[in-house]
């Protein structure tokens, strides 16, 4: 199962949809506790996992690229070719965070994270899926080691997304998605070896989270190590139900295939919701109703912009 699959395009779209919806919503008083991050309280929510999917999604799709390509292609042009592709992705996202925080400087964002976790999984690609899993949790044990002392603490909570502290522990979320993608090229034994994995993986994670607690905001071991248990169920349900059953869940494919225009957009389509004020007339409900609508409506741009043959994804 080497080529792209439709259950990787519905996984990003998932991902993007709950971005969008999240964001747009985020303004309005009194949202439910299991519509926003869990900020450092040793837990998860369907919020936090919306970073790790990306990632995950990415580390997935790359993998399957790169095999695909190797058939044909050299090595070194490759590399290239994704070195090129995720360099202009991390500028991008160097750039929107700049105006969206109105300052010219670094805030790792999920963009350069993406992009980051992408070149990380490639550099692993040809090794086993065992030194792999290694790397996984050599990084997580590592990060949470150093989150014990407070300097190191600091620096990783300073900026959104762990700062530069969490961009290897960001980044084996890549990587887990690259040992799924790995299962899925060797089509034998899928489903058993990705949900065995990801066990192994919810194991750690649990276990780790007694010592170090579940943290988005420092990117935490725990977290990184749950968030890829949780995508692995996810996608490879996704694979069963999309790819095995032939399902289909046009709407969310949609936003997968254009993942990086719905992401650009929906930095404008929020100052306009926040410049309206919305949140003194609306509630939350009435104002996740609004922007389901909106959903809707980027839907059909996307399902236009498809018909010509353009598509901005990542």
């Amino acid at each position: 199962m080497n080529k792209r699959l439709k259950s990787a395009d519905i996984f990003k779209g998932l991902a993007v949809f709950l971005m969008v919806v999240f964001n747009w919503t985020s303004f309005y008083p009194n949202i439910p506790s299991f519509f926003q991050h869990s900020w450092g309280q040793n837990a998860l929510t369907i919020i936090d996992l919306i970073a790790p999917m990306f990632i995950f999604a990415t580390g997935f799709l790359v993998t399957l690229s790169f095999a695909r390509r190797i058939k044909t292609q050299k090595t070194g042009e490759i590399r290239k070719y994704y070195l090129k592709k995720y360099g202009k992705l991390f500028l991008i996202g160097i750039v929107l965070d700049a105006i969206v925080s109105f300052a010219l400087f670094f805030t790792f964002g999920i963009l350069e994270s993406i992009a980051f976790g992408a070149l990380f999984a490639l550099v692993l690609v040809g090794t086993s899926k065992k030194i792999r899993l290694g790397v996984i949790i050599a990084i997580a044990a590592l990060h949470s080691f150093l989150l014990g002392f407070s300097y190191y603490t600091q620096i990783t909570g300073i900026l959104p997304h762990g700062s530069i502290n969490g961009f290897f522990a960001w980044a084996t979320i890549a990587v887990c998605g690259s040992i799924v993608a790995s299962f899925s090229i060797e089509n034998k034994k899928f489903y058993r070896n990705s949900i065995g994995i990801a066990a192994v993986l919810l194991g750690l994670g649990l276990a780790l989270s007694i010592v170090f607690p579940i943290d988005r905001i420092l990117v935490s071991g725990s977290y990184v190590l749950i968030s890829q248990a949780l995508c692995t169920i996810i996608l490879v349900s996704f694979v069963w139900l999309f790819d095995q059953k032939q399902k289909n869940f046009g709407f969310l494919k949609n936003f997968g295939q254009n993942s990086l225009f719905v992401f650009i957009l929906q930095y404008p389509v929020l100052f306009v919701l926040r410049s309206a004020e919305l949140k003194n007339f609306l509630d939350f409900y009435s104002g996740l109703l609004a922007a389901i609508i909106i959903a809707i409506i980027v839907f059909y741009i996307n399902k236009a912009m498809n018909k010509k043959g353009i598509r901005l994804t990542f």
